[in-house]
């Protein structure tokens, strides 16, 4: 029996292991009916959460960047059960061209577009992101709460060049999405359905960090 208790234990870490890969990763929800998180989806996972929770959208903010293929598998389902796909390509820390955050703020506040889920490669850094600012700009709520909900959710408090970039963006991201248009001397970026688009920030600015 003692010979055959290692055994054992690897074969219930691995059913482990298979079981947690079928649930949806880092999944929470901002508002039950409204807005969704996660981190990337297996495509058979996404299909689930899409049905179960009558997504209509998905913002996808680099869940598969290192992974074309299994990106567009995830974007051809999201089509086939009728939601729109929508790739918004940025830092894996959670930085980003800031009208990249103006656009998504825009997808995921219309209605027309709610249930939508919001993602990236871990769903913390730049899921995170995106969440402190629906939180703040679109529900008008306190930002430090939302910081500590995001740390709940794998983003690094000691992640620093993310709060200064929240510091130094949220009153032009807020100005440009409630305006209606972007953030002056910084490129646009519009959502295409269906495309990913890129929302990186200028390479001069900042070095791209691993989600």
């Amino acid at each position: 029996m003692r010979r055959l208790l290692p055994v054992l234990v690897c074969v219930l870490l691995a059913l482990g292991i298979a079981c947690g890969d079928r649930g949806p990763r880092n999944f929470g929800v901002v508002e039950e009916g409204q807005l969704y998180r996660s981190g990337r989806l297996e495509t058979e996972v996404l299909r689930d959460v899409i049905r179960d929770r009558g997504i209509k959208t998905v913002v996808d903010l680099g869940s598969f960047d290192r992974f074309p293929e299994k990106q567009r598998a995830n974007q051809e389902a999201t089509a086939e059960l009728g939601a729109t796909w929508y790739g918004l390509q940025m830092v894996g820390d959670g930085r980003a061209n800031p009208n990249g955050y103006v656009a998504a703020l825009r997808l995921l506040s219309d209605p027309a577009n709610q249930p939508a889920l919001i993602q990236c490669a871990a769903g913390s850094q730049r899921t995170g992101t995106a969440v402190v600012l629906y939180r703040h700009l679109v529900q008008d709520r306190l930002i430090q709460p939302s910081y500590e909900e995001s740390f709940q959710h794998g983003h690094e408090p000691d992640n620093y060049r993310w709060i200064s970039f929240l510091a130094d963006w949220v009153d032009e991201i807020g100005d440009a999405y409630r305006g209606g248009g972007w953030i002056e001397g910084l490129p646009p970026v519009e959502p295409v359905p269906g495309q990913n688009v890129l929302a990186l920030p200028a390479a001069s600015q900042w070095a791209p960090t691993a989600d």
